[in-house]
């Protein structure tokens, strides 16, 4: 699999022939990136900090496309491929998590809440697993959360760990859910 080119600068770095398309502002969370059928795919939130702006390249294309998603996200994203389309989860603007999601090649994003009412601390993690989506979260509880996608829209919620048992050894949570030293 033939991926992006490099080659040496003046000074002897070693940068990448293209450059990602100029979208309106710029970046303002560290992108997340996946190969996904013969295309690298690019998320990142986009300056205004309210938003996420997908990229898309073919291997051994210079040629980015640009589009921005729909949903009010405000924390990184994460990406995942599934067969025939892409997964971004990102933490929203009310502190749920989101999942936009579209088939390869239409350019049609559809917005989804994955963790339904529940409030999330954390940025989210994403994979795909035998075709389900499977998401990761710290909730606004400080427990470490899984959702997996039984049919499209619909996620599972399963709890993996409490806060109370993934505290340091010595340190407690007071009723605020603040850690102290024990």
């Amino acid at each position: 699999m033939r991926s992006h080119q490099w080659s040496p600068t003046p000074d002897g770095d070693r940068s990448p022939v293209s450059a990602l398309p100029e979208i309106t502002g710029t970046t303002a969370s560290a992108p997340a990136i996946t190969v996904n059928q013969g295309s690298i795919n690019i998320v990142a939130l986009n300056g205004n900090s309210l938003g996420t702006e997908f990229c898309w390249a073919a291997n051994g294309s210079t040629t980015w496309h640009p589009d921005a998603l729909p949903g009010f996200d405000t924390g990184a994203p994460a990406i995942t491929t599934y067969p025939g389309g892409v997964h971004v989860v990102n933490t929203t603007f009310f502190a749920t998590v989101g999942d936009e999601t579209a088939a390869n090649g239409t350019g049609t994003w559809q917005w989804t809440s994955g963790s339904g009412p529940e409030l999330t601390a954390t940025d989210a993690a994403v994979t795909t697993n035998n075709g389900i989506e499977n998401i990761a979260v710290i909730g606004g509880d400080g427990n470490l959360y899984f959702y997996w996608q039984y049919s499209p829209g619909q996620y599972t919620r399963e709890l993996v760990d409490t806060s109370a048992s993934s505290d340091p050894p010595g340190r407690q949570r007071d009723g605020s859910g603040t850690i102290r030293d024990g």
